[in-house]
C-alpha cells in the first residue's frame, strides 16, 4: 500500500463530493452498481483517513516538536467527519434505489397482467400498452418492450 498524503487524501474527498451529483443522476435511474461502487469508494477512504490520523497520532507522542502536527490532526478530523455525513447519504441512495428498483418490479408484473399504463423512456409520460407487450408514447412515438 502507497503512503498516503494529506493533499491526496483531500483530492480523494474532494473528487468523491462532486461525483454525488453523477449519483444523484444515477440513482434517477435506480443504477444500483453504480451507486454501490461510489458507496465503497468513500469506505475505502475513510479507511486510509483513519491510517493516517493513526500516523499522525504516533508521529505526535514521538515527536518533541509538533508545530503544525495538531493542526494537520484538526484538518483529518474534520475531513474524517465529513466523509461519514457523505457516505451517510451515499447509503441512503443505495437504500431508496433498492426499495425503487422493487416497487418497479411489482409494477411491471402489474401491467403485464393487466396492460396498463407505463411510462416512457425519454419522456417519463404515461403511455398506453398495445397488445404486443410493447410500450408506445403519445408524446414522441418511442415504443419499449415491458
Amino acid at each position: 500500500m502507497h503512503d498516503r498524503t494529506t493533499i491526496g487524501l483531500h483530492c480523494w474527498s474532494k473528487h468523491l463530493f462532486e461525483k454525488l451529483g453523477w449519483m444523484t443522476l444515477a440513482h434517477q435511474d435506480c443504477q444500483l452498481t453504480q451507486l454501490k461502487c461510489y458507496v465503497e469508494n468513500i469506505h475505502n477512504l475513510i479507511q486510509h483517513i483513519e491510517l493516517k490520523l493513526d500516523y499522525l497520532h504516533d508521529l505526535h507522542k514521538k515527536s518533541e516538536h509538533s508545530i503544525g502536527l495538531e493542526e494537520r490532526i484538526y484538518d483529518m478530523k474534520i475531513l474524517h467527519d465529513n466523509m461519514k455525513v457523505l457516505k451517510k447519504h451515499a447509503e441512503h441512495l443505495v437504500k431508496t434505489c433498492k426499495s425503487k428498483k422493487t416497487s418497479m418490479k411489482v409494477n411491471k408484473k402489474k401491467m403485464m397482467k393487466g396492460g396498463k399504463n407505463c411510462a416512457c423512456i425519454l419522456c417519463r409520460k404515461k403511455t398506453i400498452v398495445s397488445d404486443d407487450k410493447q410500450c408506445v408514447c403519445r408524446e414522441c412515438s418511442v415504443q419499449s418492450g415491458i
